[in-house]
């Protein structure tokens, strides 16, 4: 028997050593590498899946699954040791990567760079209503899964419940019905020792696909109470944290962030279009037309919970962008942040009509619909759907599309959309 835990904290070469921080295990977090004593971070320049591919081999933590900026783990401190980093991704180390030099750089610590590899562990409960009792999960080898319940005494429902945040009691539900669905069942035999303070130093058998019977899957009720981390259904995404109040559509409005069991509000402080941006694609809404401050869309109430928010305009979300900490800010609701956006949400079913992959959702076309949003390398690609027309691969590079009546495509250029 082994515990969960099986990916090294740090690993040296040449004096230099290297570990991800911040992120709640061993392989996610901030990148830091200690170099003369000091631990200190790389810049996020440059910064792709090719140099996170060298950084979770380098620690044993197998694949990449994302390279992350922004400092989304948390500004570090000390050095910057690195700018620019331009792996190839078949690279020993971080270190012997090309980049600006050692120690040169032109960056400060909210750019920070992170990351989270399939090696990465973490824990959570699934249920339709409840933070605190739930199907037991694992997220292993990039992807999430069930945990089975042989034989689970109340020592390892404990460390669970604490781990979670919440409470340190609680018991295991066999009444529960057959889960639906299928996943992978990860670990079974879990048996953790009163001097265990976590879930990954527990004894347990060997991690597999399918460890147990779908009738054997852990659900868990814990003692405690926390915040709702998700305005519905836990769990949610980053998408389902946002939203606009307050304007003409649902695509225009004061913007409202949900943490820590409640909807707040955006400082206007540094807000502009790069936010806006970010908002607008977060949500499904197209392109932001403008930045709107100083609470024109009525001001909000309760905490003011994101201050200071400088993105790039680039971000998958608003949570990826530099910011205050949570909730401190020195704003009234008259500075509360909103946007107005050039699309309308729809939640519409294909009707003749074709669909569309902008930064992995998939977009629903109709005739006389108009979606614009920024191309990625994947969608660069030739299409293969007939009615994307400029088959020219590389013909939108740097470019945005704008897909309006049907069978047209467009390239825009500023708020106008050109017909080619």
């Amino acid at each position: 028997r082994r515990s969960l835990l099986h990916c090294p904290i740090s690993l040296s070469s040449d004096s230099r050593q290297i570990r991800l921080v911040d992120g709640g295990g061993s392989c996610v977090g901030r990148v830091e590498i200690l170099d003369q004593g000091s631990w200190g971070t790389i810049c996020d320049d440059g910064w792709d899946l090719d140099d996170a591919r060298v950084v979770c081999r380098q620690l044993g933590c197998g694949e990449a699954l994302n390279a992350t900026g922004s400092a989304h783990f948390g500004a570090g401190s000390g050095p910057i040791w690195l700018d620019d980093l331009n792996c190839a991704g078949n690279e020993s180390h971080v270190w012997r990567c090309p980049s600006r030099g050692w120690g040169r750089h032109d960056c400060r610590h909210k750019e920070d760079a992170g990351v989270i590899c399939s090696e990465y562990l973490a824990l959570r409960m699934v249920s339709e209503d409840q933070e605190c009792a739930g199907w037991l999960e694992v997220f292993y080898n990039g992807t999430w899964g069930s945990v089975c319940r042989s034989p689970m005494d109340d020592v390892t429902v404990s460390i669970i419940c604490s781990q979670l945040g919440c409470g340190d009691s609680g018991s295991l539900n066999t009444s529960v019905g057959l889960r639906e669905g299928s996943r992978p069942r990860w670990i079974d035999l879990i048996q953790c020792r009163k001097t265990d303070t976590s879930l990954w130093q527990c004894p347990s058998g060997p991690w597999k696909f399918s460890s147990c019977s779908p009738k054997e899957e852990a659900y868990i009720s814990c003692a405690g109470r926390r915040p709702k981390s998700c305005p519905a259904a836990a769990p949610c995404t980053d998408r389902e944290k946002l939203r606009l109040r307050g304007g003409d559509s649902e695509c225009s409005g004061r913007v409202e962030v949900w943490h820590s069991g409640s909807w707040g509000t955006v400082c206007d402080d540094s807000w502009s279009l790069a936010e806006a941006e970010v908002v607008c694609q977060q949500l499904g809404c197209g392109q932001a037309l403008e930045a709107v401050r100083a609470g024109t869309f009525g001001p909000g109430n309760g905490s003011i919970w994101l201050d200071e928010v400088r993105c790039r305009g680039r971000e998958s979300s608003l949570w990826d962008c530099a910011a205050e900490p949570w909730g401190q800010s020195d704003c009234k609701h008259e500075e509360d942040a909103g946007v107005r956006c050039s699309g309308v949400r729809k939640t519409l079913p294909p009707t003749p009509a074709g669909t569309v992959n902008i930064h992995g959702l998939e977009r629903i076309l109709r005739s006389g619909d108009l979606f614009c949003g920024s191309l990625t390398a994947q969608e660069r690609k030739e299409p293969e759907e007939p009615w994307l027309v400029g088959r020219s691969p590389g013909r939108y590079v740097g470019e945005l599309l704008c897909l309006g009546s049907w069978g047209h495509t467009f390239l825009m250029s500023g708020v106008q959309c050109c017909r080619i």
